[in-house]
């Protein structure tokens, strides 16, 4: 049992590491507002997981390898939702055009900022309807539980493979949100604070493309 949980637990830090619509969302949110909220929004991002892993759990992974078009209706929702989300974000930027980075101004830019981020104010929702946008996340699941979590693996078993990855999970991003949320960075945002939004609002528009053209050019 220890064998299969260091297993599961290591190949899933690997993917918390890779960069996504997550890891950018808590960056800037550490970076522009404060730790506190970066936090909540960690608390969103591990709510979205706590939902995709515990329909992978329960099977449901199986649901989309039968339906494909409920798989990419899912996807296409979810890169529109991370397109609308780059869009509050470049649009906060270019409203701030001109906008000189003092202490006072980069508060300002970073409140219109957090204001215009696609409608959703709260770090919580932010973070859990990011996560939620990517559909991927119960294939990839799914595809951990289907490899090593095999049938003679017990529900205790099971159970403790959940809680361990939803608390490694929140970990990693918390250790995430404390780092950017550092006095230097947030320091060194104030000089930086247009350059920091366009890059998130261009990095999120690419994650929302990169789901609407897949789904797109596996329909034609």
């Amino acid at each position: 049992m220890l064998a299969l949980l260091g297993s599961i637990l290591v190949i899933h830090l690997f993917a918390l590491m890779s960069p996504g619509p997550d890891f950018v969302f808590v960056t800037r949110t550490a970076i522009v507002e404060s730790r506190a909220r970066a936090i909540l929004g960690v608390a969103g991002i591990v709510a979205g997981q706590i939902i995709w892993s515990g329909l992978s759990l329960l099977g449901l992974d199986i649901l989309f390898q039968e339906f494909a078009g409920l798989q990419k209706i899912i996807a296409f929702a979810g890169g529109c939702y991370l397109l609308w989300m780059a869009f509050g974000i470049l649009r906060s930027v270019w409203m701030t055009r001109g906008v000189k980075p003092s202490a006072e101004k980069a508060e300002a830019h970073a409140d219109a900022s957090s204001d215009k981020t696609g409608g959703v104010k709260h770090p919580f929702l932010y973070g859990f309807f990011t996560n939620l946008a990517n559909p991927k996340a119960l294939v990839y699941f799914g595809s951990i539980f289907s490899t090593f979590v095999t049938p003679d693996v017990d529900a205790s078993a099971r159970l403790l493979l959940f809680v361990t990855m939803t608390v490694e999970a929140f970990l990693w991003f918390a250790a995430v949100a404390l780092l950017f949320g550092s006095g230097p960075l947030r320091e060194g945002y104030r000089r930086i604070a247009r350059a920091i939004d366009a890059v998130t609002g261009v990095l999120f528009a690419g994650f929302g493309i990169g789901l609407v053209v897949s789904v797109l050019r596996n329909e034609a």
